[in-house]
């Protein structure tokens, strides 16, 4: 609550609203890997689509952010 200088329903509600933004983000995730995860078709090539991760990935968000804080 220091770091963020937020009373402690503050910081309680600014928690539950980033957890709900990651469960929406999610859940958007699953319904485009639903919606496009088939087989398409593209100039008579027929191939399953598939979203994966490539790489090393950073996500970079503020400092004091209060998901960073609870969970490192």
């Amino acid at each position: 609550m220091w770091e963020i200088c937020k009373n402690v329903a503050d910081a309680g509600a600014e928690f539950d609203r980033t957890v709900l933004f990651i469960e929406a983000t999610i859940n958007a995730i699953r319904d485009i890997d639903a919606r496009d995860g088939g087989y398409k078709t593209v100039s008579g090539v027929q191939a399953k689509v598939r979203r994966a991760g490539i790489g090393a990935m950073l996500a970079m968000g503020p400092f004091n952010y209060p998901v960073l804080n609870f969970v490192f």
